[in-house]
């Protein structure tokens, strides 16, 4: 016997299947290749240990066993032999070292340059996403195997391989199962989300992540500042798009690109309100447990993808205990996190829209008629934000902020200052949320040296849409003047002119827009007035997506059963 299921239940169980299998999944994982300049290079001389670093010249490639950077102008580095008789055999098994240290011979790079399909093996080629290549000038004289002194102005340019976290998922989703994978990129292109932003890396346009997220009506227009490393010049310039992908309709009131400058070898990041913040050291977690004291260090401790996604049904309260040295007894701290929201949390948002049914116009006006301290009010009630905590020397636990809505199809890197007058010996944070509404792949403090940053604008030079329409001057201040993308398939490309840095400085960029967004819907079911009155109650929210969870997991237990059957 057949169990019909209807269409909106294969969607539910497709979405379900797809999402938490995908996490499983590295038969097609892909990369890519973020081009640097030389001066980059200094980024990576104090997390060379988590990188594998080769160097090429010509047709020659080098293993770099260690490098350090002196005066700023010479490149010191411990070249090691290339064995190209083993790559074979660590792509096929996968269970070679990466250096063999009794031979001292190094195993050939995965990355090919004339590989046009970006897609690896993660099992095979674990080490891929933290290659580094470097290459000199065919006529670099003294490029030879033991200690080698280069002047950076040999450098023509850097390489960074690093996993491609969105093209990663897309592929896993269709990979999986062919029908079930298709429904659920339908549900991913009908997703209840915000304006998608990508920047133009010099081949092409490339995804860099969603802006204002939950700004869904003019009165919770925000600002957001999304950083972008990808930034290449094209024409002189460099390109940002603003695209509206989805049904809803988008208004965009100011764009702008914020350089700040900071000296080389360290990080920007700017907090939610735009303040820059310097990153020189950041210190991974010392421990990390869940609400159930499961470890989850090895889910926080390096920048992989490999998540903690607040996922524990057993615990009243998901959450996630961060444990971090203080050397020094520091006054003070920033806590760095990539993370994102869930395409879970997502799918939860929009069947609560749709048990509001025909009353979701109305339902959304009497939103808007809410003070912008209220919505916030209700936003934390239902656990929305991710909220940091603080434990004080008493052992109590103090907020000390909340990260806002960030988007599902991106990771985000963020951050929140900390104040650690009073606390004495280890730091210890908790990060809090509702069940599978945020996922993080990263957690790190930072202990910064007081030092004074150039923030400063970049306007935009030219704003055209997709008929060459000029958005310029609607773009150029915080006015009632918007640019509206009103339909899925609009978009703007913007160009920016940079600054030339100083010769001891770096620039990092990040777009910082301000606007809202609403969504287009026209469900025709009468809503369930009993229903819907629990969602008022205080973390509602949070028990809603346990049960859908439980719910569809028990679906997709009986959709497996029967196919297994036929």
């Amino acid at each position: 016997m057949k169990i019909q299921m209807s269409t909106p239940t294969r969607r539910k169980v497709a979405f379900f299947l797809c999402a938490i299998t995908s996490l499983y999944l590295t038969a097609c994982s892909t990369y890519k290749v973020s081009r640097l300049a030389p001066v980059d290079i200094h980024q990576f001389e104090k997390i060379q240990s988590r990188k594998v670093v080769f160097l090429h010249q010509g047709e020659d490639v080098y293993r770099v066993l260690a490098f350090s950077i002196s005066n700023d102008t010479i490149l010191q580095v411990t070249l090691s032999p290339i064995d190209p008789l083993d790559t074979v055999l660590l792509n096929e098994v996968g269970e070679k070292p990466w250096i063999d240290k009794e031979s001292i011979v190094a195993h050939a790079p995965h990355y090919k340059e004339d590989k046009t399909f970006k897609q690896y093996k993660p099992r095979q080629e674990a080490t891929l996403t933290r290659e580094v290549h470097i290459y000199v000038s065919p006529d670099a004289s003294g490029v030879q195997v033991g200690r080698v002194n280069l002047s950076l102005g040999m450098i023509s340019e850097i390489r960074s391989i690093e996993k491609d976290p969105t093209r990663s998922f897309i592929n896993s989703y269709i990979l999986f199962n062919g029908i079930l994978g298709i429904l659920t990129i339908v549900l991913l292109l009908t997703k209840s989300s915000c304006p998608y932003v990508y920047v133009h890396d010099g081949e092409g346009y490339v995804f860099q992540g969603e802006v204002f997220s939950g700004a869904v009506m003019q009165s919770a227009e925000r600002d957001d500042y999304l950083p972008l490393p990808l930034l290449k010049l094209k024409d002189g310039e460099v390109r940002v798009r603003i695209a509206n992908e989805l049904k809803e309709r988008q208004y965009v009131n100011r764009a702008e690109l914020i350089g700040v400058e900071h000296p080389s070898g360290t990080r920007v990041i700017l907090d939610a309100q735009g303040a820059p913040m310097l990153l020189s050291v950041p210190r991974t977690p010392l421990s990390a447990l869940t609400a159930a004291g499961e470890v989850a260090l090895q889910k926080v401790a390096r920048q992989d993808s490999v998540f903690y996604a607040f996922d524990e049904k057993d615990q009243p309260q998901n959450g996630l205990v961060l444990r971090f040295d203080n050397p020094g007894g520091a006054g003070r701290a920033i806590l760095t996190l990539r993370a994102k929201n869930s395409l879970w949390f997502d799918h939860l948002y929009g069947s609560f829209a749709e048990k509001v049914g025909t009353r979701y116009p109305a339902f959304m006006k009497h939103l808007e008629k809410l003070s912008p301290e209220e919505r916030a009010r209700q936003q934390q009630e239902q656990d929305f934000p991710l909220s940091v905590y603080l434990k004080s020397t008493e052992g109590v636990w103090k907020l000390a902020g909340r990260f806002p809505l960030a988007g599902p199809m991106g990771w985000r890197d963020m951050a929140i200052p900390l104040d650690l007058q009073g606390i004495k010996g280890a730091i210890e944070l908790r990060l809090e949320t509702g069940f599978l509404f945020w996922e993080v792949d990263y957690a790190a403090l930072d202990f910064p040296q007081s030092q004074p940053l150039k923030a400063f604008a970049i306007p935009a030079t030219f704003a055209k849409d997709q008929d060459g329409q000029s958005w310029l001057r609607a773009l150029r201040s915080d006015d009632r003047a918007y640019m509206v993308q009103a339909a899925p398939g609009m978009y703007a490309d913007l160009g920016f002119r940079l600054p030339e840095p100083p010769s001891n400085a770096t620039v990092s960029c990040f777009l910082h827009v301000k606007g809202y967004y609403e969504h287009i819907r026209d469900f025709k079911q009468v809503p369930n007035r009993e229903e819907l009155a629990v969602f008022r109650q205080p973390h509602y929210f949070d028990l809603f997506s346990r049960s859908e969870y439980e719910r569809l997991q028990g679906i997709s237990f009986q959709h497996n059963s029967l196919k297994n059957d036929q």
